[in-house]
């Protein structure tokens, strides 16, 4: 005779299994999934792990998109990579991460989008866009470089 913890479980994994009929075949969603299947975890085990309620993540899962710092938490969670998760959320444009791009790069793109944007805001971010963009450093300026920016700030702090 079963107990009740097992008859409880058995209920659970059938609705679970009719919940996740409902998660959407997108890219996020199918990269969370397989981590969840390759775990053996539920939503419930990814909502603890992140502080979060089931009902949040299910939500995610049939296809609203969770913010930065949700994917962030995510990523942590399942050992996956953050900054191609946001990519598949749509928070980092698509083919802006590859080998070569500098994570800097695409942290300051989430950044943008979290910003409320309005025409003064706008007009301020394309003017410094602009002057950089006219205003390239020289090629041989000890802040261009990433190892002679360290030795730089070290002679400055000093």
């Amino acid at each position: 005779m079963p107990n009740k913890s097992e008859g409880y479980r058995r209920k659970y994994t059938q609705r679970r299994a009719g919940n996740m009929e409902m998660w959407v075949d997108a890219p996020l969603q199918n990269a969370i999934r397989d981590e969840l299947i390759r775990r053996q975890w539920s939503i419930s085990d990814l909502a603890r792990k992140i502080d979060s309620q089931p009902s949040l993540v299910s939500r995610w899962m049939q296809g609203q998109r969770p913010n930065t710092e949700s994917i962030a938490m995510i990523g942590n969670a399942l050992s996956l990579d953050i900054l191609k998760l946001l990519e598949l959320a749509g928070h980092i444009p698509v083919g802006l991460l590859n080998a070569e791009d500098d994570e800097d790069v695409a942290a300051m793109i989430v950044t943008l989008r979290e910003i409320t944007w309005d025409t003064s805001r706008r007009k301020m971010l394309r003017t410094l866009l602009d002057w950089m963009r006219d205003n390239e450093p020289e090629t041989n300026s000890p802040h261009n470089r990433p190892a002679d920016r360290e030795s730089a700030e070290e002679e400055q702090a000093a």
